[in-house]
């Protein structure tokens, strides 16, 4: 997802309207390579976080988002399929003519990315005490704030662009990086997560007896 923000074929802001901005990108020979790369990296977000829902390490609120990130995650990956064969519809597009793939993909954008952004964004939020104490702590705390921006910006990016037609919008798209960055490094420091439950699991229970 992180390549793929990069990669994605930039837009020509030049043309007049709303649908030709955003159908310009389609006659990239870039289009499906990427597109299909950032949704091999939807299928394993998704993949990853219905993992880490199911792992037992999250509780309460946390698993809450955790799941909302599933579906999210899910219903993106879902999104990305059409968005990836649009470029099928490409010479309709800037023909004016009936665009049901393009249509899908955008009516899907609107609820899809609110799902995911804002609930890798509260995940972040809940999980960013998890290192207090470590050295890492104060990195952690760095890497959620970045997390949670790109979340925040993914989460608006679809259905501001899409409901107001206003290509600018467009910008907020590029949080998906952060926003992946994120899950990455969550699941590089999961073991570590893992380890400090359990800790705290033991100290619970010498206390308690």
């Amino acid at each position: 997802m992180i390549a793929g923000s990069r990669l994605h074929p930039s837009f020509d802001y030049s043309q007049p309207t709303f649908d030709l901005i955003v159908a310009s990108p389609l006659f990239s020979g870039a289009w499906a390579p990427v597109h299909a790369l950032i949704l091999a990296g939807l299928i394993l977000v998704t993949a990853g976080l219905s993992g880490l829902a199911r792992s037992g390490l999250l509780s309460g609120a946390a698993l809450g988002a955790a799941r909302v990130a599933v579906a999210g995650a899910a219903l993106s990956a879902l999104e990305m399929t059409f968005h990836l064969v649009a470029f099928i519809e490409r010479d309709a597009a800037v023909a004016d003519r009936p665009t049901p793939l393009v249509d899908i993909h955008q009516a899907l954008q609107v609820p899809s990315h609110p799902l995911l952004g804002f609930a890798v964004a509260t995940l972040a939020v809940l999980e960013s005490r998890r290192l207090r104490g470590s050295a890492l702590d104060w990195p952690w705390r760095i890497a959620t704030a970045i997390g949670v921006l790109g979340a925040v910006a993914h989460g608006l990016a679809g259905p501001l662009t899409i409901l107001t037609r206003d290509a600018k919008f467009g910008s907020l798209f590029a949080g998906a990086g952060p926003m992946a960055l994120y899950l990455g490094l969550y699941a590089l420091a999961a073991s570590r997560f893992q380890s400090g439950a359990r800790r705290e699991a033991a100290e619970s229970v010498s206390a308690a007896v």
